[in-house]
């Protein structure tokens, strides 16, 4: 009877220690690719393109293989909707330049796409531009900080294509850093997202430059070789490009910026997701400990169990 009562808490040992690798194995795994994005959108059958910019550190946003080079800051919780968008944006352009292989894919129908199986943090949604007759419909770039099952609506912009060629402007300001400002810097201009020409901007042409297209097509503008220290972002205003590089004071290392809002607008009646644990809080041992403790606690039990059987018998 002894013997079988030591296999049977033996027994407990081995499934307490079974239960722990399993639970080491299994929580992180689910944890990585648990969370959702739904897009609302007011056009049906446009494509989506998803790309993971960044996931959740210790100390704010670590951005992906992909993104880490980019010298663009990425917005907190204490930015504004407006630098949201500016660094949307810049990503978009960045992202389109250099061809980057998306997380996701998918068209728009029945008024949402929904993507599945992601990992919580930084997502870029880019969708892709539609001309109807004389009107282009340009969705706007968004950064969503997805967590959970995240639901977020995604606006789009009209303009008429016009009969006449089409002038746009692009034009550098500074922001600090007067001393580390270089004497030239280089923009690419990017046609329909292909590469299209490069130019440079100096004290020389104002900072700026002009550039003719044909109506009826999408321009971007990114900045080849930012200078040390500084940040990029680009934003958009009609046919006019503002390119800012603001002096980093004590340029933080990558990934120090705090998570924040999402830049798009949840859809009426749907939720915003939860609030989850930031990643580096280890929250998954809790239910791991607990029922290592219930186990403990049984074999505990089972062994005064014994005792005292063995001291009656005694």
């Amino acid at each position: 009877m002894r013997n079988a009562k030591t296999i049977t808490l033996s027994g407990l040992l081995a499934l307490a220690l079974a239960l722990m690798l399993a639970l080491m194995l299994a929580l992180p795994a689910a944890a990585a690719g648990g969370a959702s994005l739904t897009l609302y959108h007011e056009r049906e059958n446009v494509r989506f393109d998803l790309y993971h910019v960044a996931a959740e550190a210790d100390a704010g946003w670590q951005p992906t293989d992909d993104f880490a080079a980019y010298p663009v800051e990425l917005p907190g919780e204490d930015s504004t909707a407006a630098e949201w968008r500016a660094a949307a944006e810049t990503l978009a352009a960045y992202a389109m330049r250099d061809s980057l292989e998306t997380a996701a894919s998918d068209r728009v129908a029945g008024g949402s796409v929904r993507f599945s199986a992601l990992e919580e943090g930084l997502y870029l949604a880019v969708g892709e531009t539609v001309r109807q007759d004389d009107m282009m419909y340009l969705p706007v770039p968004v950064l969503i900080h997805v967590q959970g099952d995240t639901v977020v609506t995604v606006k789009a912009e009209e303009a008429a294509v016009e009969p006449e060629p089409v002038e746009y402007r692009a034009v550098k300001v500074w922001q600090g850093g007067d001393s580390r400002r270089p004497l030239s810097i280089t923009l690419q201009l990017l046609c329909d997202g292909r590469p299209d020409r490069t130019v440079t901007l100096s004290a020389l042409n104002g900072w700026s430059c002009t550039w003719t297209s044909e109506p009826g097509h999408l321009w971007q503008v990114t900045e080849e070789n930012c200078p040390e220290g500084f940040a990029v972002s680009v934003e958009q205003e009609g046919q006019i490009f503002t390119v800012t590089n603001t002096w980093q004071e004590s340029p933080p290392p990558a990934g120090t910026e705090q998570p924040g809002q999402p830049g798009g607008t949840p859809a009426p009646g749907a939720p915003a997701g939860g609030s989850l644990p930031q990643t580096g809080q280890l929250w998954w041992p809790v239910p791991l400990l607990l029922a290592l403790g219930v186990i403990f606690v049984g074999v505990g039990w089972l062994r005064t169990r014994r005792k005292r059987k063995n001291d009656h018998e005694s």
